[in-house]
């Protein structure tokens, strides 16, 4: 027969050349991708021979096991089998039950290398089988029950698991994440821990110098994390904790945390956090309500704050954050890169008209009134009122400040802070001894500004009004000597069809602003 009847074999498609390490590679990617809620990523196995025999004989496939509500057994046992002699990293999500995963998982307790349970269930057998067993290498694990989220209490006794690890069951432990149990004395001392976060729903008979104790006889602890875990008892001395703590956060009441912080003293070299946290779980009843001690996270503060955190005589740049109507903090930063971040969070029932009685720039006056500020950022504001008092308050505490940005402006509402602060900057005081404010020696308000930065969105169509108030503004200060060295003007936008128009709003801003600052900024910028 002749060869050119003969149908030639089809050629093998461009997958097909791919060498087992690139499709080792890609169905790692496939894995791992997080916006991914379809089949499991072991299914691209089941294409053809070639590719199922790829993925059996590649452990580093199976070494990261995730099982949720949904998963089957099997696919624990298969990821136990195929991923050899390599270590584990598993999770367990959600499971309401874990005798058989235990079980299963009995046999390779040795390899397991971060441990990961999120549970409904405290009181399940396999959970705490699975929770006291010996982990030689385990470096990371995390225990996180919640029985019911819907609950108006804190958990207690039954409603926990006990867990009292043997001290030889976790020798390599590095971070130890605890949430939903109970314990009842203290923890074995792990000579290599780093990370100790004791999180919510953890009950403790441990008082606070039996606590701290403890944790000063870890030798490489780096950060505690305490959120409502309450060591209980009176303080008779000052506590401190290790220097090898860098870091500390505490969220809780004001009720609790604010004898809890009086009782220390903590390195400048420690990174501070204090949140402070509902001081109730039952909604709450309006009329009852007193924003002026409900909202403010100062109440967390005791008295002596700054001999406790004596950072703040360090601190130089604050900022202020809420970009979350429920929640704030202020971050104040030294030059060394250190921080103390203390905030709060708003109840969700409160109405927009209790939320104005957070008055945030006072209190960064009072919790850095003593710090040499020279840099201030306004990163959110929604629901927080100001007046041009309040900036001229914040003049007065941080007379040698350099730089002032405000990024999120709340344009057309009660809460927007450019246009107080503009007017405070053309507010002259008196000089000390000086009868009138108009003197020939009044003194300006921070002379020591350099920079500017203001936030416009091109919806609230306020632009116009902006640069008559800033062009008013720095030619005044200009006249008394005061001029302005950068103004940074950020034009936000939301949607991608409205980029064009800013182009069409910067020049105005040129015009009119240009000749008034040594270096005028203008950068467009989209919100979302």
């Amino acid at each position: 027969m002749d060869s050119s009847l003969i149908p030639s074999q089809p050629s093998r498609s461009p997958i097909e050349h791919l060498s087992d390490d690139i499709l080792v590679e890609i169905f790692l990617y496939d894995k791992a991708d997080p916006a991914w809620r379809g089949p499991p990523w072991f299914r691209v196995l089941w294409v053809c021979q070639h590719w199922s025999r790829v993925g059996r004989q590649s452990p580093v496939l199976w070494r990261k096991i995730t099982m949720r509500p949904e998963s089957k057994e099997g696919f624990l046992e298969a990821s136990l089998q195929y991923s050899s002699s390599n270590p584990l990293y598993v999770s367990f999500c959600g499971l309401p039950k874990l005798v058989k995963s235990a079980n299963l998982l009995a046999q390779h307790t040795s390899r397991i290398r971060h441990l990961t349970v999120v549970s409904p269930n405290p009181r399940d057998p396999g959970l705490s089988t699975l929770a006291h067993q010996e982990m030689p290498m385990l470096e990371w694990l995390q225990i996180s029950l919640y029985p019911d989220r819907r609950r108006q209490r804190p958990l207690r006794g039954d409603d926990l698991m006990l867990w009292a690890p043997s001290a030889n069951q976790l020798p390599s432990i590095r971070r130890l994440t605890l949430s939903g149990v109970s314990i009842s004395e203290p923890l074995p001392v792990f000579p290599l821990l780093q990370y100790l976060h004791l999180q919510e729903d953890i009950e403790n008979m441990l008082d606070i110098h039996t606590f701290v104790d403890y944790i000063c006889r870890l030798p490489c602890l780096k950060e505690l994390e305490m959120k409502t875990f309450r060591p209980g008892g009176d303080v008779d001395s000052i506590l401190s904790f290790p220097k090898t703590l860098r870091r500390f956060s505490i969220e809780d009441n004001a009720v609790y945390v604010q004898p809890f912080l009086s009782a220390f003293v903590f390195s400048p070299t420690t990174q501070v956090r204090v949140f402070r946290a509902l001081d109730y779980y039952s909604p709450i009843v309006m009329h009852q309500f007193d924003p002026s001690t409900h909202l403010t996270a100062t109440r967390c503060l005791p008295d002596n704050f700054k001999a406790v955190f004596p950072i703040l005589s360090q601190v130089t740049s604050v900022e202020l954050r809420r970009r979350e109507e429920m929640k704030f903090k202020f971050v104040g930063t030294t030059p060394d890169g250190n921080t103390i971040k203390i905030g709060g969070r708003v109840p969700e029932g409160a109405e927009r008209e209790l939320t104005d009685a957070l008055c945030l720039l006072r209190d960064i006056k009072k919790i850095f009134g003593s710090s040499p500020l020279v840099e201030l950022r306004i990163n959110g504001t929604d629901s927080t009122l100001s007046e041009e008092r309040d900036w001229v308050r914040l003049q007065r505490a941080f007379p040698r400040l350099e730089r002032l940005t405000i990024e999120e402006p709340c344009a057309n509402s009660p809460w927007d802070l450019r246009y107080p602060l503009l007017s405070a900057l053309c507010t002259l005081r008196k000089p000390r001894g000086a009868q009138q404010a108009d003197s020939a020696h009044s003194v300006l308000p921070w002379p020591r500004l350099r920079t500017l930065a203001l936030a416009t969105d091109l919806l609230d169509g306020d632009d116009e009004r902006l640069i008559q108030t800033v062009a008013e503004t720095l030619e005044f200060r200009a006249s008394r000597g005061c001029r302005l060295g950068e103004l940074r003007i950020i034009l936000r936008y939301i949607a991608d069809h409205l980029q064009d128009k800013n182009e069409e709003r910067k020049e105005p801003y040129r015009d009119a602003l240009s000749h008034l600052v040594d270096c005028l900024e203008l950068d467009v910028v989209r919100r979302f």
